[in-house]
């Protein structure tokens, strides 16, 4: 399929996490997801007729929640697809602020079993991701 076939972005999240942390940890997934795939974003500015920027996403997102085991599964399963992108972060990269290299070497040096994932993103097409992701509930 062609990149620009991909139209949407999935979000699973730790269901433990609070809205501080589901915002922050979508952030990030939605950052690295975004420098991987540039087109998940429109190149161009958007501004209203007061001349404020405003978000140019072009792709459905979802925040989806579940438990940190089942995160990991579907992760794990997600490797197996090529179709599919997918990025993790873990409690243990939520520890550590401003510290790149350590968070680096941590991730770089261990299993994703030995990770607590608190999130997952998935990006790719939508008759892929969405039988793949209905087990999960919505993030409310």
């Amino acid at each position: 399929r062609l990149i620009s076939d991909y139209e949407v972005n999935n979000y699973i999240l730790d269901k433990n996490l609070n809205s501080g942390e589901v915002g922050n940890v979508s952030a990030i997934l939605m950052g690295d997801l975004a420098g991987k795939h540039p087109e998940i974003f429109a190149k161009e500015e958007v501004k209203d007729t007061t001349h404020i920027s405003h978000a140019t996403i072009k792709f459905s997102t979802v925040v989806l929640k579940d438990c940190a085991v089942s995160i990991t599964n579907f992760a794990k399963k997600l490797v197996a697809l090529p179709e599919i992108s997918c990025v993790v972060f873990s409690k243990q990269g939520q520890s550590l602020n401003n510290e790149y290299e350590l968070y680096k070497n941590m991730v770089e040096t261990s299993s994703i079993d030995a990770l607590s994932l608190v999130g997952v993103a998935v990006y790719g097409d939508e008759e892929t991701i969405k039988p793949l992701t209905k087990k999960f509930s919505v993030m409310k």
